[in-house]
């Protein structure tokens, strides 16, 4: 049992690093594509309150009062 919970860590974080990296490599060329950190800002302000609506939905507690 051991070596599969080792198995099963070592995947998961893996899977997360490469995840982070990805959205490293996204966010070069995003700015790239929307001109800068001004417009950026703007998508920041749609974001982050998706963002919170969009766990809150998806957590297991039916009634999360976010």
């Amino acid at each position: 049992m051991g070596s599969k919970l080792l198995r099963g860590t070592f995947i998961l974080t893996l899977g997360t690093l490469i995840s982070k990296v990805l959205g490293i490599l996204y966010v070069i060329p995003f700015y790239a594509i929307i001109g800068g950190d001004k417009p950026a800002l703007l998508y920041n302000f749609g974001y982050v309150p998706y963002q919170l609506f969009f766990e809150c939905s998806n957590s297991r507690n039916s009634t999360c009062h976010c």
